[in-house]
């Protein structure tokens, strides 16, 4: 058997040569679609944060700081309960100091003014109540003793009446200027004129028979009490 013509060798590695060829540009082509699949990942954003973080994003409650709260609470109730005893104090401590800084008790008949008039004008009711009470019972038999009792009793007390009159004719003119004088002595806030008060008190005595004294008598009180706490 005669062996092959030497140029059909060459022929068969020519062959082989192109089937390389063919496999490498075959894996040329699977590598350019491996660069295209991985432009494609690298065009889509990513995403490194955990799940956790992601919720917390998503649902994320309001706060608010402890200064915030404390700012919108009410006062508490004790700061306001624990004032009121404090201003009591004071006030009691601020009219004892004024009843110790005047030394007087002359506003004692004063204060018998009012008193007497009042006293004046509910006797005098009395009285004549008790003048019809004893005219009814001797029209019914009492034969005049009745009448005559209660008219000595009534004239007791007009006497009686009149005599503390007369004592206070003196002793309200005299208390209101010596009080006056003691409490405008005294370290107070109010200064009374102790001599105006002092013929304010003579005139309104003489010419009203303690009526209009009564109204002098009080207003004095009223701006002693203010200015001393007493009475």
């Amino acid at each position: 058997m005669t062996p092959p013509p030497a140029d059909d060798r060459p022929t068969d590695g020519d062959d082989q040569l192109t089937d390389g060829d063919d496999q490498l540009t075959d894996g040329d082509d699977q590598l350019t679609d491996g660069d295209d699949q991985l432009t494609d990942g690298d065009d889509q954003p990513t995403d490194t944060r955990s799940e956790s973080d992601r919720a917390d994003d998503a649902i994320e409650p309001p706060t608010q700081t402890v200064d915030s709260v404390e700012s919108t609470q009410p006062p508490a109730a004790s700061d306001t309960v624990s004032t009121a005893p404090t201003t009591h104090s004071s006030s009691e401590t601020s009219a004892a100091a004024g009843e110790a800084a005047v030394d007087s008790k002359w506003w004692y008949a004063v204060a018998a003014v009012p008193l007497y008039v009042l006293v004046g004008i509910v006797g005098g009711v009395f009285a004549v109540a008790l003048f019809v009470f004893g005219i009814a019972v001797d029209v019914g038999g009492g034969m005049g003793l009745a009448t005559g009792l209660i008219v000595v009793l009534l004239t007791l007390g007009v006497i009686g009446y009149a005599l503390a009159g007369l004592a206070l004719s003196i002793l309200f003119p005299a208390g209101i200027y010596l009080d006056a004088k003691a409490v405008a002595a005294a370290d107070v806030a109010w200064e009374p004129d102790a001599v105006l008060y002092l013929l304010v008190a003579a005139a309104s005595v003489v010419l009203s028979a303690f009526t209009l004294s009564a109204v002098v008598a009080l207003y004095y009180l009223y701006r002693r009490n203010s200015a001393v706490g007493v009475p």
